[in-house]
């Protein structure tokens, strides 16, 4: 991504996070996702390290700091032993408030759109729940966080995007904004199984659940 759009990122990544080596100019110190690395040990885990570096290969100690690129061990969001999840950091801590009404079983079908002479305004949302359709008014703000999936698919619900894919669909056109549901890029992940003639450390620290 660009240095301008990264610059803009950070920040909130940092805010979102309590890394377990503190803050630093990449990373949080106070944020409701624990994040931590790897606990487990294993000769193996060395043994790829230094293949890779006998390869050529960099090695990072901090693959979301200052350099992604290189051989290292993985991190993950936990804290106090357990996955530290969205639903359990900011959702969870916050159903007791009496501003907040989570709905679950329930299908976003579109957004409401209205014009207020000063252009189109985001003012509600449409949802289904047991095969009836709601609709519920923002005082404030719309915001879809369904995802690099989702969030495309709902805004093209609603009639922004190319109108060429919508018109087919029978969907009204509100905002002509062709790059919606474009260039959907998937972070590629391949995984290597290998065999060993022996368990390995990893096999014994592995919890009950």
């Amino acid at each position: 991504c660009s240095s301008d759009l990264y610059a803009h990122a950070l920040p909130y990544f940092r805010k979102a996070e309590t890394w377990e080596g503190g803050a630093s100019e990449y990373r949080g110190g106070d944020g409701p996702l624990g994040t931590m690395r790897t606990r487990f040990t294993d000769p193996l885990v060395d043994a790829f390290v230094a293949a890779g570096q006998q390869l050529g290969q960099p090695v990072t100690g901090d693959f979301n700091a200052a350099q992604q690129e290189g051989f290292t061990t993985p991190q993950s969001t936990i804290r106090n032993g357990r996955r530290s999840s969205p639903a359990t950091a900011y959702l969870r801590p916050a159903l007791t408030r009496s501003n907040l009404t989570a709905l679950t079983r329930v299908l976003a079908t579109r957004v409401l759109m209205r014009n207020d002479g000063q252009g189109l305004r985001a003012v509600g949302v449409e949802y289904r729940q047991h095969g009836q359709l709601h609709q519920v008014q923002a005082q404030a703000e719309v915001i879809l966080s369904g995802g690099a999936v989702n969030t495309p698919q709902l805004l093209l619900l609603s009639g922004i995007g190319d109108p060429s894919l919508l018109s087919p669909h029978g969907i009204a056109v509100n905002h002509a904004l062709p790059g919606v549901g474009r260039n959907l890029q998937d972070h590629l992940s391949v995984g290597v199984a290998w065999q060993r003639k022996h368990p390995g450390t990893f096999f014994h620290q592995m919890r009950l659940d």
